[in-house]
């Protein structure tokens, strides 16, 4: 992880907000140069100007023998703003899809709070789903589709009005409460007709995008968030799919879980979700970022979403064409090594620009039998990576690569894990990191002991000097275990006591060096087993801060 000089914190960080604890990796910010200053970070805008009442589609209840139904929104923009093209918030309200309305939890109230911090916030109608139910259970993923239908007909309005509302049609984002949340997770990553449910009848609920409002634009968002939410199927996150942070208490005060089961409610119970945990486990896996926020146990929906989650929305929604310039295999034709070499395939045949994976066409990159054998190649200088790619053998062994860490590092000797495998290597598989990561060498390197064989390995980046804010670093540690040594760095919001940083790392130990939100340091100390005594941050006031920990390791 790179600091400037003088300490000045440039580099990514993971987010943890204590007292509620949202972990996520994410790039500075790509509007610093908007006024008011500490837009996004503070709510700078005292009073919001709302238009109640926009019509933005019309549908059928198919639970209500298909009467039709006017679908509104309220929009919530920050009183007295310039700016002229703003990321937007679609804030969806929760009451267990069967009661509340737009101005609720989840809603109105978010969407008021984050205009108050710079963005343009929306409150939309959806069709109440009802307690309905038949024989083959099919009512409750039908609804999923039916809900998410009417919150992509309203970022298609959206879209197709920006300049009315001055909305930056790149950060278009949603967040939800409970079933809003539900309804968030499935408009991120449910966008494709393949992910819909087998057991919904598209002919009677529709597809995807449905039937209601602007035809054509696109419904897609950069990014989400969900305060006591869960989804069907993991899966349907893929690395390209938006970033996620889920805020949810545990346990659940109405049985939403945390973990993969079923709701202990009333609705849905008969089909397996799976919640933050294994949604942020998934994020981490294909490289995007992610976030796990634990609130007070017993709790479900509590307040404050947008208070805590808006770092996360910052971070996530202006990553969005940060980057400039073309990105280009910065890889190709680089000088590689690896841990050993068997039958002349040396480690230049996985970059040499043949991807077919056939050895006889030397294509094939191969190590001995060695313990957690490695490959590894020299961009030459320091470049901003985003993504890594890599091909498999083809002419045999099948997709045996399983269990590897994707690493990057500055000098060939110290390492930072940015993604990783845990299943069979697809040809090819692509490894995004969100933000990008500024290194100069990238590593493949097995776990347990076997033969690394490689196609070819594409890293995909622009010049260091191609970037107009800091670099992301995707930390997959929460999901690897404790026993990596790697940096991390954490926003924590310090009461000016002791500091209990997440679960997550707890029994960890390491030294702690503390940054304010301008990145400049304010003090140093040590950590032990997961915890940073108040003695040691005297001069820390209340607030926000970054803590970055170093050397960290089990004790």
């Amino acid at each position: 992880m790179r600091f400037a000089v003088g300490e000045k914190l440039t580099s990514s960080y993971c987010i943890a907000f204590i007292g509620g604890v949202l972990m996520v990796s994410s790039s500075v910010f790509a509007y610093v140069s908007m006024v008011p200053k500490g837009r996004f970070i503070n709510q700078v805008f005292n009073n919001v100007t709302t238009t109640s009442g926009v019509k933005f589609g019309s549908n059928i209840n198919p639970l209500n023998n298909n009467a039709a139904i006017d679908l509104y929104f309220d929009v919530y923009q920050p009183a007295g703003d310039t700016c002229s093209s703003r990321p937007c918030v679609v804030c969806m309200y929760g009451g267990g899809f069967t009661g509340g309305d737009r101005t609720g939890p989840g809603g109105g109230q978010e969407a008021q709070a984050l205009a108050r911090y710079g963005y343009v916030g929306v409150a939309p109608d959806y069709r109440k789903w009802g307690a309905e139910n038949d024989a083959a259970h099919k009512i409750w993923p039908a609804g999923f589709v039916v809900t998410a239908q009417d919150a992509r007909a309203c970022i298609r309005y959206l879209r197709a009005h920006a300049s009315t509302y001055k909305i930056d049609t790149a950060r278009i984002a949603i967040v939800g409460c409970s079933s809003g949340a539900f309804i968030a997770l499935n408009v991120a990553f449910m966008d494709k007709p393949s992910k819909i449910p087998s057991v919904v009848d598209t002919n009677k609920f529709g597809g995807i995008e449905g039937n209601s409002g602007t035809p054509g634009v696109s419904s897609k968002v950069c990014a989400a968030a969900g305060n006591s939410g869960a989804m069907l199927d993991t899966n349907w996150i893929e690395a390209m799919s938006p970033s996620y942070a889920g805020y949810q208490s545990t346990p659940d005060g109405w049985g939403v879980p945390t973990d993969t089961g079923t709701p202990t409610s009333h609705w849905g119970s008969y089909f397996t979700y799976y919640g933050i945990t294994p949604i942020s486990a998934r994020l981490t896996h294909v490289g995007l970022l992610s976030g796990t926020l634990v609130a007070a146990p017993n709790q479900h929906c509590p307040g404050g979403f947008a208070d805590s989650a808006h770092m996360f929305l910052y971070n996530a929604i202006c990553e969005v064409g940060r980057k400039s310039g073309t990105n280009a295999n910065l890889a190709l034709g680089k000088s590689a090594l690896q841990s050993s070499t068997s039958g002349g395939m040396s480690a230049s045949r996985a970059v040499d620009g043949v991807t077919d994976g056939i050895a006889s066409n030397n294509g094939v990159s191969q190590t001995n039998p060695d313990a957690q054998a490695w490959w590894q190649v020299d961009l030459g200088s320091e470049k901003i990576i985003d993504s890594i790619r890599a091909f498999n053998r083809t002419d045999c062994c099948g997709d045996h690569e399983t269990n590897y860490d994707i690493k990057f590092g500055e000098d060939g000797t110290n390492w930072e894990t940015c993604s990783y495998e845990r299943g069979a290597m697809k040809s090819p598989s692509t490894y995004r990191i969100s933000g990008g990561v500024l290194g100069r060498y990238v590593r493949l390197q097995l776990h347990g002991t076997n033969s690394l064989q490689l196609g070819e390995v594409q890293v995909w980046g622009r010049d260091s000097n191609d970037v107009t804010g800091a670099l992301s670093y995707n930390n997959p540690y929460s999901s690897i275990g404790l026993n990596a040594e790697f940096p991390s760095v954490f926003v924590v919001k310090s009461d000016a006591g002791a500091i209990d940083l997440p679960r997550e790392i707890q029994g960890a130990a390491g030294d702690v060096d503390v940054f304010d939100c301008a990145g400049k340091l304010v003090q140093k100390s040590v950590m032990k087993k997961g915890r940073v005594q108040g003695k040691d941050f005297k001069g820390v006031k209340n607030g926000i801060y970054l803590v970055r920990i170093r050397s960290r390791h089990a004790e």
